[in-house]
């Protein structure tokens, strides 16, 4: 099936996020779901660049202290529904937190330490912004905000296995996980 071009057109965006590097790939971008002028895309180079105007520029944060150049350093982002200014940053844990949270647009990262040793596979912000959802290679976590602690969710009668994603769905008020082969599963907080 080929693209109708009169419906379909693909544009590049004209910014160099590898400075000019070949070998720097793109492993995360979002966009405000509330305001598209504000996006946010992360690098295998492990940069962290945020655009206010749609993308038509960028401008560079600093990369969560930890963080290696790698891939799997930053391939999960979720934006707080309050605020763009608040993204959530998710990677490999493996030797250090595997999610950091910014609320200055990626100019500083703190880590959201407590997570057992993982790899964060997708990311998702509940309405209010109290409850980050991850979705890792050892099972589904939920970090709430104000007791700055991590729950497992698999400890609630879910599949010990890998969580591939995880959305937060405002009309149901809840965060649903997805697995490889072992079905969805919601978790509700409060």
């Amino acid at each position: 099936l080929e693209p109708n071009p009169d419906t379909l057109r693909a544009t590049k965006l004209p910014f160099d996020f590898g400075a000019g590097a070949a070998d720097v790939r793109i492993t995360a971008v979002n966009t405000f779901e509330k305001d598209d002028r504000y996006q946010y895309v992360v690098t295998s180079a492990n940069k962290v660049f945020f655009s206010n105007d749609k993308g038509l520029s960028w401008t560079q944060g600093d990369r969560p202290a930890g963080l290696r150049e790698h891939y799997f350093s930053g391939n999960a982002i979720a934006i707080d529904d309050k605020t763009a200014s608040t993204m959530y940053l998710g990677g490999s844990g493996y030797d250090q937190p595997g999610v950091y949270a910014t609320n200055n647009s990626g100019e500083t990262f703190l880590p959201l330490t407590g997570l057992p040793p993982c790899l964060v596979l997708g990311l998702a912000v509940g309405v209010d912004g109290r409850y980050v959802a991850a979705a890792t290679d050892v099972g589904a976590f939920v970090y709430d905000t104000l007791t700055k602690a991590w729950t497992d969710v698999t400890t609630l009668n879910a599949p010990d296995q890998t969580y591939w994603d995880v959305d937060w769905i405002p009309q149901l008020g809840r965060f649903r996980f997805s697995t490889y082969g072992r079905g969805v599963w919601d978790f509700i907080p409060g």
